[in-house]
């Protein structure tokens, strides 16, 4: 499984950006109940577990806010390209 990482004093929030929620194909990011220290309401991830590891989110963030990790076994999207995980 997948390990995504927010940096939330990195983040411009879901209310300013939100690019991680239009980008995940499992719609996955929600809004944080608390601010971060600079007034926005950074992403939290409503279930890791269903999380596919694609980094669209990582990739897009325009603030390098979001990492995603994926297990040592688990080799980059291209597998997910031909189908096979």
């Amino acid at each position: 499984m997948p390990k995504v990482n927010i940096f939330t004093e990195s983040c411009k929030g879901m209310d300013d950006c939100g690019i991680c929620r239009f980008v995940c194909p499992k719609d996955l990011f929600q809004a944080c109940k608390e601010m971060n220290s600079t007034g926005y309401y950074p992403p939290e991830i409503k279930d890791e577990n269903e999380c596919t590891g694609c980094q669209n989110c990582m990739i897009c963030c325009p603030d390098f806010a979001i990492a995603v990790e994926k297990e040592p076994n688990q080799t980059p999207a291209q597998e997910d390209l031909n189908g096979h995980e």
